[in-house]
């Protein structure tokens, strides 16, 4: 069984990350927000999070087809609310891909 690398310091990584934020070039070379990385949360964190926008996503877009179906609402108002439920269950199909896959953490862990 492989050695699981020790997971960086959050704390650390903030406080990094809110010193140099402002540095011109300092996103391009990969350091975003702590945040937004869906690496650190861990292969449980991934899938709880994956099912949690599942369980959101698609509820909504049956909302908004029985909206669509019973009233005369603006079809923007449709399109851009459809087009939000589409977006959380694709980031729901994404994290639960990433919790399944387990190359992820071997790709995107690596030390900088």
């Amino acid at each position: 069984m492989p050695k699981r690398k020790p997971n960086p310091d959050p704390i650390g990584a903030y406080i990094e990350w809110t010193n140099h934020r402002y540095d011109p070039g300092y996103y391009l070379g990969g350091n975003i927000s702590p945040f937004l990385r869906k690496s650190t949360l861990g292969e449980n964190g991934r899938l709880l999070s994956g099912l949690y926008l599942l369980t959101i996503g698609i509820p909504f877009i049956g909302f908004v087809m029985a909206i669509a179906n019973a009233s005369d609402f603006p079809i923007l108002g449709l399109a851009i609310s459809l087009g939000v439920a589409l977006l959380i269950v694709s980031a729901a199909a994404a994290m639960l891909r990433a919790s399944i896959d387990r190359s992820h953490d071997r790709v995107h862990n690596d030390p900088r």
